[in-house]
């Protein structure tokens, strides 16, 4: 579905990306770890468009990506940013809409719009409430929300987890996991919350000072703990 060829990438004149090579197949949960710094977030917002690509290719299902997120997202690629992204002085329902926006004014808007208060109610009980006057954890919900209300077939997410209690990134990472199986959606995950997202997801890349130190299926990587050497480096 996704396969990035020996990409380079970085912020102005830094490069931070160098000739990395990796996939995401098809209806697959695909996850993105190691230390801070290493390029993960980097890796995520070249493939959405909001970083230039310096070189290197990136395909999806056989299209060449550019550097043009909307295009990107017309593709059926959705992006969750670090941080809870959201339009703090809109309320819940209008970050929801304006999130929406690939559907147009339409039942399919509505609907989709619904099954997020579905999955979150929490959306649905402040859906009048400007974003800015929910808790940080609300907020990324809501921005989960806006990624989701997208219907994407490939979900790029930068740590889904941050400032989540335990039991609402329980709920996150089980709906990953039935989005997944019911839906095909397939994901790219950095997450600090290595052991979670190892347990969720089909295949792991650690990555390591902007290159691939390591990969494998992420069930032999749990098991084994061969990823913590990389952290320990």
């Amino acid at each position: 579905m996704l396969s990035l060829e020996n990409i380079k990438a970085g912020y102005g004149k830094k490069r931070i990306i160098n000739d990395l090579s990796m996939k995401v197949d098809s209806n697959k949960i695909c996850a993105l770890i190691g230390h801070n710094g290493a390029g993960k977030s980097t890796i995520l917002k070249t493939i959405i468009g909001t970083l230039p690509l310096w070189s290197g290719t990136i395909q999806y299902n056989g299209r060449v990506l550019t550097s043009n997120p909307k295009n990107n997202i017309d593709y059926g690629i959705s992006y969750l940013a670090q941080g809870a992204m959201v339009f703090r002085n809109l309320a819940v329902k209008d970050n929801l809409r304006i999130a929406s926006f690939v559907h147009g004014e339409s039942e399919l808007q509505f609907q989709c719009i619904e099954n997020i208060y579905k999955n979150f109610s929490i959306l649905h009980d402040k859906k009048n409430y400007l974003a800015r006057h929910l808790s940080g954890g609300e907020q990324q919900i809501l921005a989960i929300g806006m990624a989701l209300v997208q219907q994407p077939k490939l979900l790029l997410m930068d740590e889904p987890s941050l400032g989540l209690s335990r039991r609402n990134i329980d709920k996150v990472f089980d709906l990953i996991v039935s989005l997944n199986q019911e839906n095909d959606i397939a994901f790219l995950i950095v997450e600090q919350k290595v052991e979670r997202v190892l347990e969720i997801s089909d295949y792991t890349y650690v990555l390591r000072l902007g290159e691939i130190a390591l990969e494998d299926n992420s069930k032999t990587l749990l098991r084994e703990k061969s990823y913590k050497r990389i952290f320990m480096s």
